[in-house]
């Protein structure tokens, strides 16, 4: 995951062009679990 993240930050900062992805880039993975939490502690 982290060689992902790394590769995704050069695309977004450097410009770089985007490698293929079969699934959610790292981005949306971690936002997604994010949101799981949030959802969760929200329900108490």
């Amino acid at each position: 995951m982290w060689a992902e993240l790394m590769d995704e930050l050069r695309e977004i900062h450097l410009g770089l062009k985007p490698k293929r992805r079969t699934g959610p880039s790292v981005g949306e993975r971690l936002q997604a679990a994010y949101e799981k939490v949030v959802a969760k502690r929200a329900k108490g």
